[in-house]
Order: C-alpha cells, then sequence, then structure tokens
C-alpha cells in the first residue's frame, strides 16, 4: 500500500516531534550525554536548525516552539525566551531557505553557527551581564565559547539525521511534479 503525500508528510512531522522529545530528554537529563570539559551541547539548536530547512516556515515555527517550550520547562527561568529565540530563527531560516538558501550540509553549518552565536550572546547578554553576575567576560570564554564549539561539532550528525527522514516525503514530492 502506498502512502499519500498527506500522510507521508505527518508520518514525517510525527517523527520530527519525536526527534524533539528525545533530543530534549538527552539534553536535559544529567548524564545522559557527554559533556566535554564542562562543556554541555546545546542538542535542540542543531537539530532545530536543521528540521527549519527542510521544512516550510509555520511548521517550522511550531517546531521551533515546541522545542523552546521543552527547553524552557527544563530551565530554572521558565520565561519563555528560549521557546521566543527558537521561533524566531526557526521561523527566518525557513522563510530564508524556501526563497534564497540550498537545503545541504554547508547551509545547515552556517545557519547552526548563525544561530548559536545570536542565541549564547542574546542569553549571556540577558541571563549574565544584565543581571549583574561579575566576571561575566570569564563566563563567556569558558562556558558559552565551548558549548558552542561542542554544539557546532554536533551539526552534521543532526543534518543527517533530519535529511534520512526528510528523503521518502522529498522524493514524493518530485514525483508529484
Amino acid at each position: 500500500m502506498r502512502l499519500t503525500f498527506e500522510k507521508e508528510r505527518t508520518i514525517k512531522r510525527a517523527v520530527f516531534a519525536l526527534l524533539v522529545l528525545l533530543t530534549a530528554l538527552f539534553q536535559h537529563t544529567k548524564g545522559a550525554f557527554p559533556t566535554i570539559g564542562g562543556a554541555a551541547a546545546w542538542l535542540m539548536v542543531p537539530l532545530l536548525s536543521a528540521i527549519a530547512l527542510q521544512e516550510s516556515s509555520v511548521a517550522a515555527m511550531a517546531f521551533g516552539v515546541f522545542g523552546g517550550l521543552l527547553w524552557d520547562v527544563a530551565s530554572p527561568a521558565a520565561d519563555g525566551y528560549f521557546a521566543i529565540m527558537f521561533c524566531i530563527l526557526t521561523f527566518v531560516s525557513s522563510t530564508l531557505a524556501s526563497f534564497l538558501l540550498q537545503r545541504n550540509l554547508p547551509t545547515c553549518l552556517l545557519v547552526t553557527g548563525v544561530w548559536l552565536c545570536l542565541f549564547a550572546l542574546t542569553h549571556w547578554l540577558f541571563f549574565v551581564v544584565l543581571r549583574g553576575y561579575d566576571a561575566a567576560g570569564m563566563l563567556l570564554l569558558r562556558r558559552y565559547l565551548p558549548s558552542m564549539l561542542y554544539t557546532f561539532c554536533l551539526t552534521p550528525l543532526y543534518y543527517f539525521l533530519v535529511a534520512a527522514v526528510s528523503a521518502p516525503a522529498k522524493r514524493k514530492s518530485v514525483r508529484r511534479v
């Protein structure tokens, strides 16, 4: 039995939702994912950037909000920062991918790198500098930058995982044209 395009797209999005849930679980469960020299990987960032390049703007934004809410729930300061940031970043990335960018690994690396810089620097600014913590620069150098690098190195893994899930739907959409 052949699946229709709509059913295949629904299955693909259900798998993406499951990936977001599992990634949140790995990211926020202590000891589930290794840290390197105190640097924790922000696993949601490369996953959502890869999904944003493969999905429509509205669907990407929905996954961004979903992933951000999961991060906000696990965060000590559940203020909606992650949901808002991921909503904006996924929408902009998906819209750019629809009109300007190619959907390949170098583009995903570029998008994830930009995301990490925006995400980490705004988080550092809002939650460290503006709250008046001492040694904010040292925290940026010792915590944020190593975590950014660690997360960036995991981007190809998530890109190929998302591309593998998206591949059957792409083949089907190409046949329909």
